[in-house]
């Protein structure tokens, strides 16, 4: 009855055990895809970050060679030859930038057509109205680029305010103000050559594109200054947008006056889109660095997130391990019953130490028990004697 006893407990400890083994395994099992989903969502995180940075450092040389080959247009459509030093060197800032992220960025390609096709171009003596068309195919081709490498950076999908304003202004408002800006003056040029009602709507329509384009610069830095933390982006814009809102209001009215639009002065408008052209690239390159810091920041954080989700999975571990420990306590020994007493055999006793052990013979054992016998009828006889003298 007692080992059966011992048996049931020893059965209901281990069912105990195994029920916390399981709750404890259940936990751990929880616990360890939090944390994998946890880290999965910061490596991605971390990748998309890395990967805008990407974008930024490959957008800045490109914005600058929109910058040349509008200069390069304008010189060429006022029938004055192309210096090739200022493009080159601008190509060479892209190949660069190409050299590091572009197959990433699946831009290399692309990249290689377009630089193809700026060196033989500006190895051509064009002018006029055929200056104008082959530069506009290959700035149309460079902004092409630059509107793939924010798909592909994941700079268009970027989802904080203050980032995804900045990025508007520098891959969408930027190349659109020195685009129109330089066809604008350009069209001017050429339709002075030969007036037509044709040739002013076109100057018009690319006016009307830099004031729509500056427009929603100054609304959108405004949106990010509103929306960021950042203790430098305030500061390190006003001074750049206020100075190329004043070149843009010299150019062209705001786009809700441009009903009141006159015709322009050639020579006027090809001043004011070179001062356009100085003012909007300084611009370009303090938004993309400041847009860089926020990418970096955010980086930062994430790592740091990372960082910590490894920290709460080693302290998960030794939790569990420490809980594993205390929920086992030692398995019960049992104790030894009667029953099991009672059905073990007796175990022969040896002869007390110092027991002569020594076989004796048969016929010694019969002369004792004569002496035995004699002795017994002597004191059988005395004991008769003492009687009769006390009677």
């Amino acid at each position: 009855m007692v080992n059966r006893g011992h048996e049931a407990k020893g059965r209901r400890w281990g069912g105990r055990a195994v029920i916390r083994l399981a709750v404890l395994a259940t936990v751990a099992a929880l616990f360890a895809a939090v944390i994998a989903q946890l880290w999965h969502a910061t490596t991605t995180d971390l990748k998309v970050a890395d990967s805008e940075r990407a974008g930024v450092s490959y957008l800045r040389p490109l914005t600058h060679l929109m910058g040349e080959l509008t200069r390069a247009q304008s010189t060429a459509v006022a029938g004055v030859k192309v210096d090739p030093a200022p493009v080159n060197a601008a190509i060479a800032t892209v190949d660069a930038a190409d050299g590091t992220y572009g197959s990433a960025l699946g831009a290399s390609q692309r990249w290689a057509d377009l630089k193809g096709r700026i060196t033989a171009l500006i190895g051509r003596d064009l002018v006029g109205e055929q200056a104008y068309v082959a530069y506009s195919d290959v700035t149309t081709l460079a902004v092409d680029l630059a509107r793939k490498v924010g798909d592909t950076s994941q700079l268009i999908l970027d989802p904080k305010l203050d980032s995804y304003y900045l990025m508007d202004t520098a891959l969408l408002r930027v190349p659109d103000v020195l685009v129109y800006s330089g066809r604008a003056a350009d069209l001017a040029a050429l339709n002075a050559q030969k007036p037509s009602d044709a040739g002013r709507t076109r100057v018009a329509v690319a006016r009307f594109q830099v004031a729509e384009a500056s427009d929603a610069i100054g609304t959108g830095l405004r949106k990010a200054m509103d929306a960021t933390d950042s203790a430098t982006l305030g500061p390190n814009l006003t001074g750049q947008l206020d100075a190329f809102r004043s070149s843009v209001d010299a150019f062209v009215p705001p786009a809700t006056l441009l009903q009141n639009l006159d015709a322009a002065n050639p020579d006027t408008l090809s001043a004011s889109a070179a001062r356009i052209r100085q003012q909007t690239l300084p611009l370009a390159d303090a938004t993309l660095t400041e847009l860089d810091g926020l990418l970096r920041s955010r980086h930062d954080a994430l790592s740091t997130q990372r960082a910590w989700a490894v920290v709460n999975t080693v302290i998960g571990v030794l939790l569990a391990i420490l809980l594993l420990w205390l929920l086992l306590p030692a398995a019960p020994v049992p104790a030894t019953s009667d029953a099991d007493t009672e059905d073990t055999e007796p175990v022969e006793q040896g002869p007390p130490e110092g027991v002569d052990t020594t076989p004796v013979d048969a016929r010694d054992l019969i002369a004792v028990e004569e002496l035995l016998h004699v002795g017994r009828a002597v004191r059988g006889r005395k004991r008769e004697r003492v009687d009769d003298n006390a009677r």
